[in-house]
Formats: C-alpha cells, sequence, structure tokens
C-alpha cells in the first residue's frame, strides 16, 4: 500500500465536500447545456423520465417527483431532510 499523500495533495474534508459541489454543479451545467443544444435526445428517455428531464433542461426541479406524501413525510423524520437522488442516467 502507497503512502496517502505522496502522489496528491490531501484535502480537508470540508474542502472536499464544497469542491463536490462546485464540480457537480459544472457538470450538471455543461449536461444542461448539452440538452438544450440537442433537444432530440430528450425524445430518447422513457415516457416517465420525460417530464424530469424538460423539469431539468428548464432549471427546474425535477427531483423527489416520485415520492407520496407518506415517503416525503418518512424521510423528513427519519434524516431531518429529503434526500434527492438524480435519475438522469
Amino acid at each position: 500500500m502507497k503512502e496517502a499523500g505522496k502522489h496528491s495533495k490531501l484535502i480537508s474534508v470540508s474542502d472536499y465536500d464544497k469542491q463536490g459541489v462546485t464540480e457537480t454543479e459544472k457538470a450538471l451545467a455543461q449536461l444542461r447545456e448539452y440538452l438544450v443544444t440537442n433537444p432530440k435526445l430528450i425524445r430518447k428517455v422513457r415516457d416517465e423520465s420525460d417530464v424530469r428531464l424538460r423539469r431539468f433542461v428548464d432549471g427546474q426541479n425535477h427531483l423527489e417527483t416520485h415520492l407520496t406524501r407518506k415517503q416525503k413525510k418518512k424521510e423528513l423524520s427519519r434524516f431531518g431532510k429529503l434526500k434527492s437522488y438524480c435519475t438522469i442516467q
């Protein structure tokens, strides 16, 4: 096993989290722009994903739309917030 930090600089957990948020936002913006410039791709997804994908492209909430009221209440009580899952694959 190689020594930690030998080939790259180690960063703090806080910096790692910040970098994760920043890089995810950049990648999502690039994906959104790609879909805007290639709108025919939206028609290639399953019907049940079409609405969420169009919401994503328009910058609207495309997450959690599949949760029932009971599921949302359970997540809120368990985690204190709704967990978000991106369903675009």
